[in-house]
């Protein structure tokens, strides 16, 4: 769904605005300025925009009248049925059909956010209100359970020709049934970053499990110091810092130079995306691209593993985890930050926990600490009869690694070992495969949800003709293996 404006005749004859909704591989009109119904209002309007869509394809917009004492009119259209909901803009949208917003004249709340839910406006904060005499509040954003953010403006002196003064992005601020906490304020000490300040913030956005925002980070909050974006995550009560300029990217030897507002979904996802630009912080290089972050606890998982004797000698597993977090490389940037710290949990084939010997001690779980853009590794002792199962890695930084499974012989002796690369959940994937008379291709899939579930494997040869195959129904926790002949 899209707001734009359009024309009659590529000259650009009868200029309006509308609402369109693609769906089904057909674009719809919802809405736009010839529409009979927005005459509800009392008035012709000369554009619509702003437009948020929920789960349930119910669409809030703003309308503009650039004629009258009221420039902007917030509606709700909800099953072919369109609701005048009154004067505002800066909307927020949640799947109960629940819309927060902001007004000059709000509600009897100048500078307010106020919300619309059951037929019913109310004001949720506004100066003396919840925020200092000579703030205002804008940029909401409202989640299922109904908690709001939004930013919170001081004004200042705007400097230029005109003076006076102009709103500044002062904090982010949660509201939650009457209650409201500060996120996060200018001055504040941007968290696992030392001598960074937040100096200004944009966009926050609330989904069921956290709040992220962008902001603008300095060694000094004083005008004209050197700014580096950022985007925060909180959840549970901590505050982190998951993407920043001039940090590298994985994969492409580059560096983000500008980052823009984050977006999530509105249920609970960790996954949070945001358009960015590569290249040296301060310059137009590029090209532009949609990218993700994701926060801890970092998973991974290793689907195989083994240890333990067997005829002719016994197997080990060494493990090797790499620390990928933030590696600095602008002179302005902070320093890395510090070590990972990552648990290490086994489990059979079964979905239980298993048991291995590592520096001579039995464990099912082990923690080890990794330096900041190191490697850390670990092996298991080999002893006992043989066991085999995965593995899960959970960890507070982002991760990499791999799990080599070796073959001793009788004496202890090295025979050889096959590698194992550090895996994320995956609904489907794609594998090469490669079979002969003394060939043949293991796979291993590790199931890390608390329920079962069926894996079908296809099988394809090099003219993609082949066969379905219902590999396993796996326990939870379980590990199904195939080897293809």
């Amino acid at each position: 769904m899209f707001a734009s404006n359009f024309a009659s005749n590529a000259a650009g004859a009868n200029f309006g605005w509308g609402i369109f909704l693609y769906s089904g591989g057909v674009l719809h009109t919802v809405i736009n300025t010839a529409s009979p119904i927005l005459g509800t209002a009392g008035q012709a309007f000369d554009a619509v925009g702003q437009a948020r869509i929920n789960d349930n394809g119910d669409i809030a917009f703003v309308a503009s009248a650039f004629h009258g004492p009221i420039s902007r009119f917030l509606f709700l259209m909800s099953q072919g049925k369109l609701t005048l909901i009154g004067p505002g803009f800066d909307i927020a949208l949640n799947n109960h059909d629940d819309i927060v917003f902001t007004n000059s004249q709000n509600n009897g709340i100048s500078g307010g956010i106020s919300e619309y839910s059951g037929g019913t406006i109310k004001p949720v904060v506004g100066p003396g209100s919840g925020l200092s005499a000579g703030h205002e509040a804008g940029s909401p954003s409202i989640n299922n359970d109904g908690d709001i953010v939004f930013v919170d403006y001081v004004f200042v002196p705007g400097g230029g020709r005109g003076g006076g003064l102009v709103p500044a992005a002062n904090a982010v601020f949660h509201w939650r049934q009457g209650m409201l906490d500060k996120i996060a304020a200018a001055g504040d000490q941007v968290p696992g970053i030392e001598g960074r300040l937040f100096v200004n913030f944009q966009n926050p956005q609330v989904n069921e499990s956290a709040i992220v925002f962008r902001s603008s980070m300095s060694t000094s909050t004083s005008s004209g110091a050197p700014l580096t974006d950022v985007i925060c995550r909180y959840q549970d009560g901590v505050l982190s810092v998951i993407a920043r300029e001039d940090e590298p990217i994985p994969g492409i030897n580059a560096t983000l130079n500008f980052i823009g507002d984050p977006v999530f979904d509105n249920k609970q996802g960790p996954l949070m995306t945001f358009w960015a630009r590569p290249g040296v912080l301060g310059t137009t290089t590029g090209p532009s691209g949609l990218y993700s972050a994701t926060t801890g606890p970092f998973p991974l998982f290793f689907p195989q593993i083994a240890d333990g004797r067997s005829a002719g000698g016994g197997w080990r597993t060494t493990f090797i985890l790499a620390d990928q977090s933030q590696e600095t490389v602008s002179p302005a940037a902070a320093p890395p930050s510090g070590p990972a710290t990552a648990t290490v949990s086994f489990y059979d084939d079964a979905g239980a926990p298993m048991t291995v010997s590592i520096a001579g001690q039995p464990q099912s779980q082990i923690t080890v600490i990794i330096p900041a853009l190191g490697v850390a590794q670990f092996q298991t002792d080999g002893a006992g009869p043989l066991r085999a199962g995965w593995a899960r890695v959970q960890s507070d930084h982002s991760l990499s690694g791999i799990a080599l499974f070796g073959f001793y012989d009788g004496s202890g002796n090295f025979v050889g070992e096959v590698g194992d690369p550090a895996a994320v959940p995956l609904r489907s994937m794609s594998l090469f495969v490669q079979a002969g008379s003394s060939t043949s291709t293991g796979i291993a899939l590790a199931n890390p949800n608390a329920t079962g579930t069926s894996v079908t494997l296809i099988l394809k040869d090099s003219n993609s003709k082949g066969d379905r195959n219902l590999l396993h129904h796996g326990s939870a926790h379980g590990t199904p293996r195939k080897i293809c002949q």
